[in-house]
């Protein structure tokens, strides 16, 4: 509303200098040639308007050239997670609402592309595998630095990995069978080698995986270790210092996470300032936050809900497999879950098809089996339970 009052009171000349601000810099001519340079991204706060406006003034009644410029607005996304993070540590952490922080704030030797298969190099520019599988050679990027601004070695990445395998916690089982700590060895400051215990074909996805394969700054562990705790779980379970894109700024537990901008990130700067993962608890507070425009992004809303704001043009929808599961745990080794015969029997008396048809709709698929599909070894021909209450 106050941009409009604006517009009215300058008139052609302020519309001509505001439309600069949304340009590259262009040039206006006036009288004399007078020339002005505005240099604006994005929309410009009110103040600021109003300081264009005086400038013009200027240039109608003294005639001089001017250049004006401005800070360009920050870029915030507001994220809003499923559920509360539980931790920042990556060796320990295996939610993916603590990924999707992790991710943005470490990165792995090897990533995993866009489409969530192909395998692209990331810290490792390069690697070599040996004739007979069982040995990895990384060659990893020059010049790259922690948020701490310490540079990446391979002894950082040997350490990362080395945590990981001893601490045994998280999605760490994924390597223990196949790789041993003393086996991994920093050779210079950018090579690093990996030798496996035994063949292992999906070694480097595991190893793009946005937990264990992450690789930390070993002196957030040496500087914040104590006697009790050497591998420094518990400071890293609040603090982080890797080398993405966002750097951790403040967690404030059941209210939200912040990240800001990586300046000096061997990509090149992301085009957001900071991001803020924000911790609602009802799903009708979060589409409602949505359609208000207070937030920028939701996950995982109710199939009703998604339906919903399909019809809603400010509201865009993306829509893609991923690899969260919703099941229900039993614990087999007590009474009456011991007995296989229970468990089956469960399995019978589950209504699948009114769970699918009435909640899940096109939300997700049944498993087969306890892997989603699109991890290693998951089998497509695992059979499917379907109701039988009979048996």
């Amino acid at each position: 509303m106050k941009r409009q009052k604006t517009f009215s009171m300058l008139g052609l000349l302020l519309i001509a200098s505001l439309t600069l601000a949304a340009c590259q810099p262009q040039v206006i001519e006036v009288e004399k040639e007078v020339v002005v340079t505005q240099v604006v991204r994005e929309e410009i706060e009110v103040e600021k308007v109003v300081e264009v406006e005086k400038v013009v003034e200027k240039i109608v009644e003294k005639e001089i050239e001017i250049v004006v410029t401005a800070t360009p607005v920050p870029k915030v996304l507001t994220y809003v997670l499923a559920q509360e993070p539980n931790v920042m540590d990556p060796a320990v952490a295996v939610e993916s609402q603590s990924g999707l922080i992790i991710r943005n704030v470490y990165e792995r030797l090897v990533e995993l592309a866009p489409d969530g298969e192909t395998l692209i190099p990331g810290l490792a520019e390069s690697w070599d595998i040996s004739d007979n599988g069982l040995n990895y050679t990384f060659h990893l990027r020059q010049g790259v630095t922690f948020h701490s601004g310490a540079p990446l070695t391979s002894e950082a990445a040997r350490f990362s990995l080395e945590r990981v395998l001893t601490l045994e916690k998280g999605d760490s089982f994924k390597l223990k069978e196949y790789i041993e700590p003393q086996n991994i060895k920093a050779v210079d400051e950018v090579t690093l080698e990996i030798a496996l215990t035994k063949p292992y074909a999906p070694i480097l996805s595991i190893l793009a995986s946005w937990n264990v394969g992450a690789v930390l700054n070993p002196a957030l562990v040496t500087e914040n270790r104590t006697d009790d705790d050497v591998w420094a779980e518990g400071y890293l379970a609040t603090h982080m210092d890797g080398t993405g894109p966002f750097k951790f700024v403040e967690w404030q537990p059941k209210q939200f996470v912040a990240v800001e901008r990586n300046a000096k990130y061997w990509k090149g700067p992301p085009r957001l300032t900071s991001i803020v993962f924000r911790h609602v608890e009802e799903p009708a507070t979060t589409r409602l936050m949505l359609e208000k425009g207070e937030v920028d992004v939701v996950h995982n809303l109710p199939t009703d809900m998604v339906e919903a704001l399909k019809q809603n043009s400010d509201v865009a929808i993306a829509e893609k497999p991923g690899l969260e599961t919703m099941y229900w745990a039993f614990n087999s080794l007590m009474e009456p879950f011991d007995d296989p015969l229970v468990r089956q029997a469960l399995s019978y008396a589950v209504d699948y098809k009114a769970i699918m048809d009435n909640l899940v709709k096109d939300g997700g698929i049944r498993m087969r089996g306890p892997l989603p599909k699109g991890l290693a070894s998951f089998d497509e021909t695992v059979p499917l339970f379907d109701r039988d209450i009979e048996r």
